[in-house]
C-alpha cells in the first residue's frame, strides 16, 4: 500500500511538473481530444526527441481513467504504447475528424450513455467514456483488456523472434533491415503453405466424396474448382496474423491489412458460389438414389437463388471492408419505395409465376408442350422466364407470370403415346381377304409388348372416294417420343409385310376409268378367289403359326 501511495505521488507530482509545458496539448475534454493526446504523443515526430519519455508520459494520460485498478494503473504507459500499436497491427486508420468533439457526447445505441466506441476486435470493445471529473478516458474495460487483445494481435512477435526488446521510444529504431528480412520468410513461408493447404484440402475433400459421392466424376470437376481458391483463403487469413509481427508502420499496415481483408472475402464469396455445384449435384444424386419426387427446375432454381444471395453478401461485405455504407444507401432507397415497387411489379409477377410453376408442376425440365401456339421442350425454367426449345431448334422465352395463366398440353407426362391412321385399301379387294387382313394387323398389335391391347382399335371404318378405309388405333406404352417413333415403323413395316404376303392393295385418290372386257388388258386383281380358310393358312405363314 505504502509503494502504491508512493507511485501515486511521484505520478502526481511528474503531472504537476509537465503541466505547464503540456496544457496547451494535453486534452481530455471530448472523445477527439483524448485519442489525439494519446496517438500524437506516440507518433513518431515527438517519440524521435531527446525526452521521448516524457511524451510517452503524456500519452498515458488518455488511460488515467479514475476507476482502473492498480495493476492496470502501474503499467498505463506500456498499455498505452501496446494499444497504439494493437491499432497498427489491426491498420486501423483512426480518422479525428470523424470522432466527436462534443463533451457532452452520448451515444443512443447504448441507452444515451456518455460513451463513443472506436472499434471492436475478437470480441473485445475498444471505446472511451466520460468520468465523474468531466473528462474523456479509454474505457475501464478497454484498459484492462489491452494486453489480452495485443496477445491475439500478435500471436508471434518480431522482437521476440529476434531476441530484440524495444519499448516506448526505442520501438521507433530502424528496424528497416528486420522487416526486409520478415517480408522474405512470409514470402516463402506463403508459398510453402499454399502447397500443403492445397494437398491438404485436395485430399480432405477427395476423401469425402469418396465416401458420400457414388459417382466420384461429376464432384473431381468441382473439386479442383474450389480447392486452389480454398488454399488461398486460408493462406490469406495465415498470412494476415503472420503480417502483424513485422510491426509496419500504419500508413502501410493499412492498406496490407485492408488488402488481406479484401481478398479473403473474394475467395471465400468464391469458393461458397462454387460450393453450390457440389451441393445441387449431392441433391440430384440422392434424388435419383432414393427416388425422391424433388424436381429438377426446383433444384436449378435453388441453386440460382443460394448463387445470388452469395453473390449479394459477398458484394455487402466486400463494399462494408472498404468503408462504403451499402446500408445506409439501402435505407435511403426506402424514400423512393413505392416508385421502384410499381417498377418493379412485373417482376415480382414473374418470381410468383415461377412459385406456382414449382407447386403445381404443370410441367418440368425436359418435358414437350403445348400451349397458345407454343409447342417445344422446356430447356429452362428461371426467376423471371421459361424457355421452350422448339422442334424447328428455334428458342422461345416466356415470362413465368403469362406461362403460368396459360392452358398447358403437357405431352411428355403421357402415359402413352396414341397413334391413329387410315389404311386405305383398293374397292376390288375380296370381303375375306379385307376380314383376314384386319385380323392380322390385330394379331401384329397384340403381339407387341407395348402396346396397350384394351386402347387399340382396328377396323373396316370408311366407304372413301378412291378407297376401301381401315381405322388403325393403336396406344404404346411410353412416354418417350423417340421410342414411340421407333414402334410406329416397326408396325407400320409388319403391316406393309402383311399386306403384300397376302396380295392387299393400297389404295390412292385417283380417277381410274375401268374396263373389264378388254382382252388385252389383264385386271389388276387376281380372279382366282381363294375361301376363308385358305386367307386364314395364308395369314398363319405370315405369323408363323
Amino acid at each position: 500500500m505504502l509503494r502504491f501511495k508512493l507511485f501515486s505521488l511521484i505520478f502526481i507530482g511528474l503531472c504537476l511538473i509537465n503541466l505547464s509545458y503540456g496544457q496547451n496539448t494535453i486534452r481530455l475534454r471530448s472523445p477527439r481530444q483524448t485519442v489525439e493526446t494519446h496517438l500524437k504523443f506516440l507518433s513518431e515526430e515527438y517519440q524521435k526527441k531527446s525526452n521521448a519519455w516524457r511524451y510517452t508520459m503524456y500519452s498515458s494520460y488518455a488511460l488515467n481513467n479514475p476507476t482502473i485498478t492498480n495493476e492496470a494503473r502501474k503499467d498505463i504507459q506500456q498499455r498505452a504504447v501496446m494499444l497504439q500499436e494493437i491499432y497498427e497491427g489491426l491498420g486501423e486508420y483512426i480518422v479525428f475528424d470523424e470522432i466527436p468533439d462534443n463533451a457532452n457526447y452520448t451515444d443512443s445505441t447504448k441507452y444515451n450513455k456518455n460513451v463513443y466506441y472506436l472499434t471492436s476486435r475478437f470480441g473485445i470493445d475498444i471505446y472511451l467514456e466520460k468520468t465523474s471529473n468531466g473528462n474523456w478516458y479509454y474505457s475501464k474495460e478497454t484498459i484492462e483488456n489491452i494486453p489480452e487483445l495485443y496477445k491475439k494481435v500478435f500471436p508471434l512477435h518480431l522482437q521476440k523472434l529476434f531476441g530484440l526488446d524495444i519499448t516506448n521510444a526505442e520501438k521507433f529504431l530502424n528496424l528497416t533491415s528486420y522487416q526486409y528480412i520478415g517480408i522474405a520468410v512470409l514470402l516463402i513461408l506463403a508459398l510453402l503453405l499454399f502447397k500443403v493447404f492445397k494437398l491438404i484440402i485436395n485430399k480432405i475433400l477427395s476423401r469425402i466424396l469418396k465416401r458420400t459421392a457414388e459417382n466420384t466424376e461429376v464432384f473431381e470437376g468441382y473439386l479442383s474448382q474450389i480447392a486452389q481458391p480454398l488454399s488461398l483463403a486460408f493462406l490469406v487469413i495465415v498470412l494476415r496474423v503472420l503480417v502483424r509481427s513485422l510491426q509496419f508502420p500504419l500508413e502501410y499496415s493499412y492498406y496490407i491489412q485492408g488488402s488481406f481483408s479484401l481478398a479473403q472475402i473474394v475467395f471465400l464469396t468464391y469458393v461458397a458460389y462454387k460450393l453450390v455445384n457440389i451441393v445441387g449435384a449431392y441433391m440430384d444424386t440422392w434424388a435419383n438414389k432414393t427416388g425422391s419426387s424433388l424436381n429438377p427446375q426446383l433444384n436449378v432454381l435453388l441453386r440460382k437463388t443460394a448463387r445470388i444471395l452469395i453473390v449479394l453478401v459477398g458484394i455487402w461485405l466486400f463494399t462494408e471492408d472498404i468503408g462504403w455504407n451499402i446500408t445506409g444507401v439501402i435505407a435511403g432507397l426506402s424514400l423512393g419505395g413505392l416508385a421502384i415497387a410499381l417498377a418493379a411489379q412485373d417482376t415480382l409477377k414473374n418470381v410468383f409465376g415461377s412459385m406456382m410453376i414449382l407447386v403445381d408442376k404443370p410441367f418440368k425440365i425436359g418435358d414437350w408442350i403445348i400451349t397458345e401456339g407454343i409447342e417445344g421442350k422446356v430447356e429452362d425454367i428461371g426467376f423471371r422466364s421459361t424457355r421452350i426449345r422448339t422442334f424447328y431448334n428455334s428458342l422461345i422465352t416466356v415470362s413465368n407470370a403469362k406461362i403460368a395463366d396459360m392452358n398447358i398440353d403437357n405431352m411428355g407426362i403421357r402415359e402413352m403415346i396414341r397413334y391413329r391412321t387410315r389404311i386405305a385399301i383398293t374397292y376390288d379387294t375380296p370381303p375375306i381377304l379385307i376380314d383376314t387382313y384386319i385380323n392380322g394387323l390385330r394379331q401384329i398389335i397384340d403381339n407387341h409388348p407395348y402396346t396397350h391391347k384394351e386402347n387399340s382399335y382396328i377396323f373396316l371404318h370408311d366407304f372413301a372416294a378412291s378407297s376401301l378405309d381401315i381405322l388403325f388405333v393403336v396406344h404404346f406404352i411410353t412416354s418417350d417420343v423417340l421410342q414411340e417413333f421407333a414402334w410406329r415403323q416397326e408396325t407400320l413395316l409388319k403391316a406393309i409385310h402383311l399386306a403384300e404376303h397376302l396380295g392387299v392393295r393400297f389404295a390412292f385418290p385417283t380417277s381410274t376409268l375401268h374396263i373389264e372386257n378388254m382382252p388385252e388388258k389383264q385386271p389388276l386383281t387376281s380372279r382366282k378367289r381363294l375361301t376363308k380358310e385358305e386367307y386364314q393358312q395364308k395369314l398363319n405363314e405370315f405369323l408363323g403359326k
